[in-house]
């Protein structure tokens, strides 16, 4: 079993008091910098957080924001926080298992189920699953082995493909309605850290992570066969947790990976990158509009109306060159939390 998959493990440990508190909440074109929340729950868009790496963040259907786990120096979380439209934040039912470096995924009902991470005896084989509309949470199916820095990607109905991770080579499918977990076939290739998406045709894109070395390449999961198959090109650049998005037109925008403030196309049909479309692509820095940025090359799924993004957190920059960050669209915005 290997240690917990991040490459910068023993960096991301040591450097607790690194942790990024804030949050920033990018609507439709503006950027608030305003108080950060108070105890009473009035806030504005620039929030103060529990400090976290490692953590989830997902879209609820009723329009907040669900952060789960993570940890902060040497202390693996068991917290869960929610952040609605207006920016305010609120405790919610903690988990059962601290744990860090898991998956969050929403489910067809609105649930959301976390699998497996980093926990404080190891990879984890257990599951949880929340309830919004309760605040609580409800033991999941287990694992058929414990893993951190995988993926999960709902296929259909509540059927999640769990893929890679420190048990880098295998995957499995989870049923959780049944309650059950059978094997998939192997990866292509052995890794961790990647950045998965369903597509258009249902089938699962796999790209990038780790595994002693960033990964270029990509692979796709038919779960008809329960099959992987290696895709054709490789990417631009190598990228550890990058963040695949679905665009309109069933291509997938690919974006960053920690350290990498890059992105780039990945065409399905063709399996190539866009033709034409520079890989090595413009920078998310302080001289580029988001719009200029995200739009040139692509229809964004984020959409900010041309305005520059700026605020008392940083530029968007400055969000996402941090390691261990976390993102979740929702409603025309996106939360960009945390990370170091």
């Amino acid at each position: 079993m290997k240690n917990p998959p991040n490459k910068l493990r023993s960096r991301l440990f040591s450097a607790g008091l690194g942790s990024v508190l804030s949050a920033l909440i990018l609507v439709a074109g503006l950027s608030s910098a305003t108080t950060p929340a108070s105890a009473n729950g009035s806030a504005g868009l620039t929030l103060t957080l529990t400090a976290r790496h490692g953590h989830t963040a997902t879209a609820l259907n009723d329009g907040r924001f669900l952060v789960v786990g993570g940890e902060n120096g040497s202390n693996i979380l068991g917290t869960v926080e929610t952040i609605d439209a207006t920016g305010y934040v609120a405790l919610a039912a903690d988990l059962a298992t601290p744990r860090t470096d898991h998956t969050a995924t929403l489910l067809s009902d609105g649930r959301v189920l976390v699998a497996g991470g980093w926990g404080q005896s190891g990879a984890l084989v257990s599951t949880e699953i929340f309830d919004p509309t309760q605040d609580t949470w409800s033991a999941g199916p287990a694992l058929q082995v414990g893993r951190s820095g995988h993926t999960a990607t709902l296929l259909w109905g509540d059927t999640v493909l769990i893929a890679g991770g420190n048990d880098a080579g295998t995957a499995e499918t989870l049923n959780v309605i049944n309650g059950t977990s059978t094997p998939a076939g192997d990866l292509v290739a052995a890794r961790y850290g990647q950045g998965a998406v369903r597509l258009t045709d249902g089938s699962v894109l796999l790209a990038g992570g780790d595994e002693g070395a960033s990964q270029q390449s990509a692979e796709l999961f038919d779960p008809t066969s329960q099959t992987f198959s290696p895709v054709d090109s490789t990417m631009g650049a190598p990228r550890v947790s990058p963040d695949l998005r679905v665009l309109p037109d069933g291509k997938v925008l690919v974006i960053g990976g920690d350290g990498n403030g890059t992105f780039e196309v990945f065409n399905p049909d063709s399996q190539v990158r866009v033709p034409g479309f520079n890989a090595a692509g413009p920078a998310l820095n302080d001289s580029n509009t988001v719009d200029a940025v995200l739009n040139a090359q692509t229809r964004a799924a984020i959409i900010f109306d041309g305005s520059t993004v700026t605020g008392a957190s940083g530029e968007v920059a400055d969000l996402i060159d941090r390691d261990d960050y976390a993102t979740a669209e929702a409603g025309g915005k996106v939360l960009i939390a945390g990370g170091i």
